[in-house]
């Protein structure tokens, strides 16, 4: 028997249902405190931490522009004149590095640095690979400083509302100089090397440096030339037939730097404004010691009185660059020199009439950015020019 259940009608009501309500008076007001108290963090944090980046930015800037300011300080002839003028360098190193924090503030004051001697916070010495300053040998021997400068009592002006204090930040930099000078080649931006074409033999320049007559001194703001001592011994570079230091007869210790066939004209253009990358062409590119330490270049004759002229307009000016050899083959014009080095100088005085021909010099300091650096030791003072590394 089948039993028919009655049919169910679904129910709409025609009036909507209001849903219950649950009574959180005063939640939202809760939650706005709580997530305004993280914006503000947020908001601190990020304001602070621009002040600090700002911070880090301009002690950098101000351990840069110390650095090279030192560097190029250190770099001085001085440094060529004896142990106390190199003290007298190292001070002036110093105040020049301090003058320049001064100079140079952070977020509108002057950032702290201890110059004195023996700090952290300025080291003069030896550039050591890839970025630290050691000790040097002598002071003399000093091509790099390090600085390095602080700043403690950055603002953290939101941050204080959360319990934290000033902020602090530091940064260093190293400039060098590269001395170790092995060969020139042309530099980037199209100009001439300090290389002049002379060569003097390099016992011949020990002993002068050593022993020689110091009866010159140059004004370093004019370039005048006047007797008296400064200093700095002289030597004469380009000798006569009777005082050759061993230069073989019928040459004076002039060089091919270029083509073979060099003319007089060449060597004028070389002695007044420096050997160019076209000149540097006839040895691919760049003129530098071999594996041994060796260069050889042949002798040139083509030296006559209206070279003169051409030597004149470099005394009292800018330092150059001149060879050191240690033998010459040959003689005349089949004469080829031994190459082993290099030497700043200034032309003091020059005569080429009559047989006693000479030029007259000094030892200089010459930084030239065609100069090619194997990072070693140099006792002659030709360096590249003063670079941050760090």
């Amino acid at each position: 028997m089948y039993v028919i259940q009655p049919r169910r009608e679904s129910f709409c009501s025609p009036y909507p249902v209001k849903p219950r309500k649950t009574k959180r008076r005063g939640a939202i007001v809760v939650l706005a405190t709580v997530f305004t108290a993280v914006l503000l963090g947020l908001i601190a944090f990020a304001v602070d931490l621009g002040f600090l980046t700002v911070a880090r930015t301009e002690l950098q800037r101000t351990a840069d522009a110390a650095a090279l300011a030192g560097g190029g300080t250190l770099l001085s002839e001085d440094r060529l004149k004896g142990t106390t003028y190199v003290q007298n360098v190292l001070a002036r190193t110093r105040a020049t590095v301090a003058d320049y924090c001064r100079m140079n503030p952070v977020l509108k004051a002057i950032p702290t640095i201890d110059t004195s001697i023996g700090s952290q916070d300025l080291i003069i010495g030896r550039f050591a690979a890839p970025d630290s300053v050691v000790p040097a040998a002598s002071n003399a021997e000093a091509n790099a400083i390090l600085v390095r400068v602080h700043r403690a009592d950055i603002p953290t002006f939101f941050g204080r509302i959360f319990g934290a204090g000033a902020g602090q930040s530091s940064a260093y930099a190293i400039a060098t100089f590269r001395d170790g000078i092995v060969g020139f080649r042309a530099p980037k931006d199209g100009q001439t090397t300090s290389l002049m074409p002379f060569a003097v033999q390099i016992d011949a320049w020990r002993a002068a440096v050593a022993s020689g007559a110091d009866n010159y001194n140059v004004n370093p703001e004019t370039g005048a030339v006047s007797s008296g001592a400064d200093g700095l011994k002289e030597m004469v570079m380009f000798p006569d037939r009777e005082t050759g230091h061993g230069v073989t007869p019928g040459n004076f210790g002039t060089v091919d730097v270029g083509s073979s066939s060099n003319s007089n004209a060449d060597l004028k253009r070389q002695v007044q404004e420096g050997v160019s990358a076209s000149d540097l062409e006839h040895f691919g590119g760049e003129l530098r010691l071999d594996a041994n330490g060796e260069l050889r270049l042949n002798g040139d004759t083509g030296v006559s009185a209206g070279m003169e002229m051409a030597v004149d307009t470099t005394i009292g000016k800018g330092p150059r660059t001149i060879f050191l050899y240690r033998e010459v083959l040959n003689p005349g014009n089949t004469a080829q020199f031994v190459i082993v080095g290099f030497v700043a100088i200034r032309v003091l005085d020059c005569n080429f009439n009559g047989v006693h021909k000479y030029i007259r010099i000094q030892p200089s300091v010459v930084n030239d950015n065609g100069a090619i650096s194997d990072n070693g030791h140099s006792a002659y003072s030709v360096y590249q020019p003063v670079i941050l590394v760090r």
